[in-house]
């Protein structure tokens, strides 16, 4: 991926990792967390506090240290085309987006 994709990627998960630490800190520890919603938007999976918050970031670290692993196997002179960037932005953004509704639903609670 290009240097301005890493960018957007590494900002999603900054965010992502900021909402989950306050969300660590904001919710009460023995509360489980709903994170997972049906079509209606009933919770129907939950988790700890720590796991909640700590996933969605972990999984935005590891997907783009996947990606750069995989782009640095790329051969000089060739690039990864821009339609493999949008989806692992795309990703990220989910991700990020994900982790904001968990703490609003759990802050309106």
């Amino acid at each position: 991926m290009n240097r301005v994709a890493n960018a957007i990627c590494g900002v999603f998960v900054v965010i992502s990792s900021l909402i989950g630490v306050y969300g660590y800190l904001h919710i009460p520890a023995d509360r489980p967390i709903a994170v997972h919603f049906d079509l209606s938007g009933t919770p129907d999976g939950f988790a700890p506090t720590y796991m909640a918050f700590l996933i969605i970031p972990l999984i935005g670290i590891a997907t783009l240290v996947i990606v750069a692993l995989q782009s640095s196997s790329i051969p000089e002179g060739r690039t990864v085309r821009g339609g493999a960037a949008i989806v692992v932005i795309v990703v990220q953004a989910i991700l990020c987006f994900g982790q904001l509704f968990i703490l609003f639903q759990e802050l309106k609670g």
